[in-house]
Parts: C-alpha cells; structure tokens; sequence
C-alpha cells in the first residue's frame, strides 16, 4: 500500500497532540514540518525524525506531501493555503474553515481551481454520544425547540493571537463556535432565520476586540417533514464561570439530552427510555477521526462523509454578527442563494 505523506503547518500544542496519533499509524508518514518559529520547527524535526521548514513557500518548493494538517492562526490559512496548493493534495486543517464567510467563498473556489481538497477538524461529529443523537432524532417526533450550550471559563481574555479581531475574525462566535454551529446543521439543518447578540464586556479590565460572549436564535419554517415552526438557542462564551456543554432537542414524541459523556432519551414526562454512555476516550475519539480522514485521501475527488459544505457554518456565524451589528434577523437565503434546500428533517 503506498504511503501517504503527511506534513504539519504551525507547531502549537494541538499539532503535536494530532503528531502523537498519526506517528503510529500504518502507511503514514511525518514527512515534513513548518513554522516560522526555526527552534521550534527544529526541535519538532528532530523528535519526529522529519524535514523541517521555517516558510511555506520553502515547503511547496521542496516538501513532499500528500496531506497538509494546519493548525494556525485564522488569518494564516488563506495564504497557507494558496501556497502549498496543487493537484490532488488533501488540505486538513482545524476550524473554522476560514476567518469570514466572503474568505470562505474564495478559499473554496481557490481549492477547487488548484483540484485540491479539504476537511475540517470536527471531532463531535466522531463521538458516539453526539453520533447516538443523530442517529435517534426521528424517534422524538417533530422537532419543535432546541438548546445548544457550549461555555469555558477563561481567565485571561487578552492574551493571545485570539484576542485580535483581525487575526481571528472574530471571538467565541467564530472559533469555538464553530463547534456548536456544526452540530446544529449536523441534527437541524439550516436555519432560514438568524437573529443574535454579541457581547465583549466580561473583563473590563482586559483589552480585546472580540466578543466573549454570543447568544442566538435560529428560527426554522416548517417542513413537510416537519410540520412545526422550530426554534433553537445558542449560548457560546468563553467567560461563563465553569466548563459545559449540552444539547437539549425537543419534538413531540420525547426529548434527547446530551454531553460530550452521554446521550438521554427521554419521555415528555422525564422517565429515561434509552440511555448511551460514551465511554470512548477524547483520545481514542480524535484517533478515529484522524484515521478517517486519512483514510478518505485514497479518494482524492471526494470529502469525507463527516464534513459539511463549511458555507453553511460560515453563513450562520456571518448572519448572528451582522444581526448583533443591526439588532435585527437576518435571512440566510441570501448568504446561499442557490446552495442548499432548507429541508434537512
């Protein structure tokens, strides 16, 4: 079986942590290693017995790879991207998929011109918990209301590249947002309506220009296969007081009630119908995941089944800032016209 090689952009800490997993699996190889920082990139080479670059463009002269993992700042991978291009390479890399919606557009049509292609990083998507959800949301009926919480409680909001607007593209909205927003599309499809707010204000004692805070509400029509409007909250911060995370979906025939640990089939009237622990480790999770995606490389024409077009993520987190912008709801018809078809369940 021919190897597949594999190089990094950007050392950071979630770099090595994929390095660790992918060093072990067969018919992979580390083949190269960039980032600006030449301690760093050295130090990285040498532990993974590889070639280290301190450029892109040095890497897309001379690098051999067929695979690009890129974990850097928002900002970086538009230009990361364009430079280390040509056919057949397979482009992963974290979230979001780029720093803005119009970004997004370009970046999509720059990878189907050079015919690359690309995944994002979405492990809930390997979650058995997250998976059990998606694979039961028929039994509850007709959706009508959803709650989806995702919360940190981050110290220091002022340090770091993520507290720069023009570096990130924006806050919690964007980043771990991201997250949030993928699982909604995943179990609700698009929303036709955006409405939001936004808010930067949980440490006035520390200078950033991003929002730490995010509220939406994305409003749904009804569907043949839905006859019910639908609602669904969103709450991402990163300075909420503790750590969580739960989806909460609502239909007429029971509710699902789930955490990156579990999933709870429930009846209207709370008896437990069906419980699934997950008891697969956060580990084991991103193995899976990486494993995946790697494997999908052996079908360089296609995108692995777990990956959505990231518009639509792109086109509700563009939607929620320019409704906090003007207070009012935004249409997400006009950020996809000719896209999608909004009946997803």
């Amino acid at each position: 079986m021919k190897i597949i090689n594999i190089s990094f952009v950007g050392l950071g800490n979630q770099s090595r942590e994929y390095m660790n997993i992918i060093q072990f699996m067969e018919n992979v190889k580390i083949s190269s290693v960039c980032d600006l920082n030449q301690e760093i990139a050295q130090q990285v080479s040498i532990e993974y017995s590889t070639t280290y670059y301190t450029s892109v463009d040095e890497m897309a002269r001379n690098g051999d790879y067929d695979i690009i993992i890129l974990c850097l700042p928002h900002s970086e991978y538009f230009n990361a991207i364009r430079s280390l291009a040509r056919p057949g390479v397979r482009f992963i890399k974290e979230k979001p998929f780029a720093s803005s919606f119009s970004e997004a557009k370009i970046l999509l049509d720059l990878i189907d011109t050079k015919l690359c292609t690309y995944d994002v990083l979405l492990r809930r998507r390997f979650n058995p918990a997250y998976q059990f959800v998606a694979d039961s949301i028929d039994r509850i009926g007709a959706v009508y209301s959803a709650e989806f919480t995702y919360t940190l409680a981050i110290d220091r909001l002022d340090e770091g590249w993520r507290a720069k607007r023009d570096i990130a593209g924006g806050g919690a909205l964007i980043d771990m947002g991201y997250h949030l927003i993928d699982l909604v599309i995943w179990f609700l499809g698009m929303p036709e309506i955006v409405m939001a707010r936004t808010s930067g204000s949980a440490k006035p004692d520390q200078k950033y220009d991003v929002e730490d805070t995010a509220h939406l509400l994305l409003a749904y029509e009804p569907t043949t296969r839905r006859p019910n409007p639908l609602s669904a909250n969103l709450l991402i911060s990163r300075s909420y007081g503790e750590k969580g995370e739960k989806v909460r979906i609502v239909g007429t025939n029971g509710v699902i009630v789930a955490d990156p640990r579990g999933a709870t089939l429930l009846s209207h009237d709370g008896q437990i119908i069906e419980h699934h622990g997950n008891s697969v480790e956060t580990a084991e999770i991103l193995n899976r995941q990486l494993a995946a995606l790697i494997q999908a490389s052996n079908s360089p024409t296609t995108q692995d089944s777990a990956n959505t077009d990231p518009l639509l993520h792109h086109a509700i987190i563009e939607a929620a800032y320019h409704s906090s912008k003007t207070g009012g709801a935004v249409p997400t018809s006009g950020l996809l016209k000719g896209r999608i078809s909004h009946e997803h369940i």
